[in-house]
């Protein structure tokens, strides 16, 4: 279906520009008669190169991509904008926001727990200060006809700690489902922090089966900073 919208729109473009005919299409064949694949290739690679140091938005090799850019821009005699919002006629300033979590802090009873050795979480672009005397276990943070984890418990505005996965009993049945087969809530922790957030909770803590495993695999993800 992608495929198809794409044909549809490329041959409406196309209809367009034919239609409109003149200098516009002499303009748009002048233009595109001096892309070579030569050419293509050797600002790929100069813009690709270790140079340029990946080019991440904010950081210093993004400044020399655009800097590459521009310079490329005056060379094909494209003149700058005059305004007096614009940087060298060429650079259009937008403001960013860097959000790193290496400010994260837990303390529990007097006692630090470091982001990444001890604890990690998914940021969000709110800084919150959580303070919250009331910590609620709740089992496996499951509720469900056949297995409820909630069921006469109060967790409005209470940190909720739950551990991962879901309950089985000694023959590995999960106490979710009724047989072998494990239910999404196993594999989908966001099905837990729903339920929290529905019923209110101001936070929820989850202890995984396999804390080392998991920031193995989220480490790159979690412990980078965010943009936005």
């Amino acid at each position: 279906m992608k495929t198809q919208i794409v044909v549809v729109l490329a041959g409406l473009c196309a209809c367009s520009l034919s239609s409109m005919g003149g200098p516009l299409d002499s303009l748009a064949v002048k233009y595109s008669n001096t892309i070579s694949s030569i050419d293509l290739s050797r600002h790929l690679h100069i813009i690709a190169s270790d140079s340029f140091l990946g080019r991440e938005t904010g950081q210093p090799g993004q400044k020399l991509a655009a800097d590459y850019i521009s310079k490329q821009f005056a060379s094909f005699d494209i003149q700058p904008i005059e305004k007096p919002d614009l940087l060298n006629g060429y650079y259009q300033p937008f403001p960013l926001e860097l959000q790193s979590p290496e400010g994260a802090a837990l303390t529990v009873g007097g006692v630090g727990y470091r982001f990444l050795d001890d604890f990690y979480y998914f940021q969000t672009f709110e800084d919150v200060e959580l303070e919250a005397a009331d910590v609620v276990f709740v089992g496996y943070g499951i509720e469900e006809d056949r297995y409820n984890d909630y069921e006469g418990l109060d967790v409005e505005g209470k940190v909720l700690l739950t551990f991962s996965g879901e309950p089985t009993d000694k023959k590995e049945r999960s106490l979710v489902t009724g047989s072998k087969e494990l239910s999404e809530w196993s594999v989908n922790w966001r099905l837990k922090r729903n339920i929290a957030e529905e019923k209110k909770a101001a936070a929820l803590i989850i202890i995984p089966d396999d804390y080392e495993g998991k920031l193995e695999r989220l480490r790159h993800y979690i412990g980078k900073p965010r943009i936005k």
